[in-house]
């Protein structure tokens, strides 16, 4: 694997990553169960750090057109020698979040808090799709999720939300969760974000805290509502080192943070999380799960397996 692993995605039969060198990007793959150090180059991108989402056999991910201007772009996960635009120009907004399914491309840019969207067939710039305090998002089959922060009170603080969508939009987002007027640090804030991630019944996601430890240890939070709404959202696990990556798979939540590997809770709670991936020296620097792996890299760039 080359230096400068961006993102990394798993769908049956391969775990696909960007890489990023001088003056561009590469997109590889490799089985799951292996492939000897020889991964298979999927395309040449012109990003030199872009985030990647599978749907429908398809890889979407940032490159740019002609003019340099950025874009949206697909290949088959088999491999193309050029790959197609999805979006017109993004008016030099480089994708920061992508996700797809089947029908439509979601997508956050470096220069706001909107999440933006885009047939799978094709679009100019895409449509807004939510605006406002959008941090990281998700989706499931029906919604579509954000962190974000809601309005200003006279206290100062600016209360963390978790919002949803239906895929068909809305227009008014639902408020999923919500922090104190006065302390809003169980739901992340505009601005500092934390991962989220959806299973069939929850949306999941990381306060970050302030701090992480050497001893693995910190202010960090991991929390948890039901998809419809929660008057509190229910803390899973704290004493988190700094937790900046989640992953759900209906059963467990899986993160990882400063000084620690990939840990696991279970969805009901946990005292404290057991370890499935250990610490890495050069930090971990993204992972994702499959119905019985974790996978990760780190930032040496190796690419890592563990049943989970």
């Amino acid at each position: 694997m080359g230096v400068g692993v961006n993102t990394l995605a798993v769908d049956d039969a391969s775990v696909y990553w960007s890489e990023t060198f001088d003056g561009g990007g590469t997109i590889r793959k490799c089985a799951v169960a292996g492939c000897e150090c020889q991964p298979t180059t999927v395309v040449e991108t012109t990003s030199r750090s872009s985030p990647i989402a599978l749907a429908s056999g398809m890889v979407y991910f940032g490159s740019s057109d002609d003019a340099g201007s950025p874009v949206i772009a697909e290949c088959p996960v088999s491999g193309c020698t050029q790959p197609t635009p999805v979006t017109g120009s993004l008016d030099s907004n480089s994708p920061l979040e992508i996700l797809a399914d089947p029908d439509n491309v979601y997508w956050t840019d470096v220069a706001s808090t909107t999440i933006f969207r885009c047939p799978t067939t094709g679009c100019g710039q895409g449509t807004v799709f939510a605006q406002g305090s959008a941090g990281t998002f998700a989706l499931d089959a029906t919604n579509v999720y954000w962190t974000g922060a809601g309005p200003a009170q006279g206290s100062g603080y600016a209360p963390g939300r978790v919002s949803s969508c239906p895929k068909s939009g809305c227009t008014q987002p639902t408020i999923v969760a919500q922090g104190p007027m006065s302390n809003p640090l169980n739901v992340p804030t505009s601005g500092w974000s934390g991962p989220l991630a959806v299973d069939s019944t929850s949306v999941y996601w990381e306060d970050r805290g302030t701090y992480g430890s050497g001893d693995g240890t910190g202010n960090g939070s991991l929390m948890r509502c039901a998809i419809a709404g929660c008057a509190a959202p229910t803390v899973l696990a704290q004493g988190l080192p700094l937790p900046d990556l989640i992953a759900a798979d209906g059963s467990h939540v899986y993160w990882s943070g400063s000084h620690v590997g990939v840990q696991k809770c279970d969805v009901a709670g946990c005292a404290q999380g057991s370890t499935v991936a250990p610490t890495d020296p050069s930090g971990i620097t993204a992972f994702v799960v499959d119905a019985t792996s974790v996978y990760w890299t780190t930032g040496w760039g190796a690419l890592m397996k563990a049943p989970k």
